[in-house]
């Protein structure tokens, strides 16, 4: 409702017949932090710090998968302690699995948001300098909008400013 709302205002302004025509941009700032090389290196650090556990949750889901299958491929061969057995262990399984995905989904976060905190100033600098430079009257969140004509969007300029910062 929000975007529809600052899309409206957009429009009106753009619509008035008296006003002088505006310079609009539309910026994608979680793209435009993404494509950063700092973002870039980090997401890399994160690939390679979480790769154990990453490892660990696939090689359960394998398991889990290996567990349920033969519970019900040999279930019918199987006495009723067996069964208890074989259902107690894909529920473990299934438990770490589940504790290793929230771990691990943690730590992503956690980065992630940490990378965005650092961002969020350099981000309303580098957006400031954009609209002075390029005489922007109107910098559009692109969530705003539901269509934008490529050349409108600046998001790589916010990336290259982004970058020159560091």
């Amino acid at each position: 409702m929000r975007n529809l709302l600052i899309a409206a205002a957009v429009l009106t302004m753009a619509c008035q017949a008296d006003a002088a025509e505006l310079k609009i941009g539309v910026i994608d700032p979680l793209k435009a932090i993404a494509d950063t090389e700092v973002a870039k290196l980090e997401m890399a650090a994160l690939e390679k710090d979480t790769t154990a556990e990453r490892n660990r949750h696939d090689k359960l889901l394998g398991e889990i998968r290996t567990c349920k299958q033969k519970l019900t491929t040999d279930s019918a061969m199987m006495s009723a302690t067996e069964q208890v057995k074989m259902r107690t262990e894909c529920d473990n399984k299934m438990r770490d699995f589940q504790n290793v995905g929230q771990s691990l989904q943690a730590t992503i976060n956690e980065r992630q948001q940490a990378l965005l905190k650092d961002f969020g100033p350099k981000m309303q600098k580098a957006i400031e300098a954009l609209a002075k430079e390029g005489g922007y009257d109107i910098l559009v969140h692109r969530e705003a909008v539901p269509f934008v004509k490529p050349e409108l969007d600046i998001s790589a300029k916010v990336t290259a400013k982004l970058n020159a910062m560091k």
